[in-house]
């Protein structure tokens, strides 16, 4: 039984393969710059999968994606920010979502 790990609308063999895609479109632009096409379905899907982010969100909802730094003053990592409906943004770490991605229970059944 093979399993496939999904985000958005692709699929994965491993979660590795998977990491190399969300780091290829944390990379496909410049700080500051939005998310955008089918990419941004893939950052909802693992943004979903962090519930202490989802409480942080406080009932608002995500309007996007921007690559941005990592907070802090030692750190200058590229990162994702949500963008949410009052214009403020959550740094939120889709690595720490990656290791909580599950394989696709329709696809490692066979």
């Amino acid at each position: 039984m093979a399993r496939t790990y999904r985000l958005g609308r692709e699929s994965f063999a491993t979660k590795d393969l998977a990491r190399q895609r969300v780091s290829a479109i944390l990379n496909a632009g410049p700080i500051g710059s939005e998310v955008t096409g089918l990419d941004v379905l893939i950052l909802y899907d693992l943004l979903a999968l962090r519930t202490d982010k989802q409480a942080e969100l406080q009932g608002r909802s995500v309007q996007g994606f921007v690559r941005g730094i990592q907070p802090g003053d030692m750190k200058r990592t590229r990162c994702f920010w949500a963008v949410l409906d009052n214009e403020t943004r959550i740094h939120f770490s889709v690595y720490k979502a990656l290791r909580l991605l599950e394989p696709d229970s329709q696809h490692a059944a066979g």
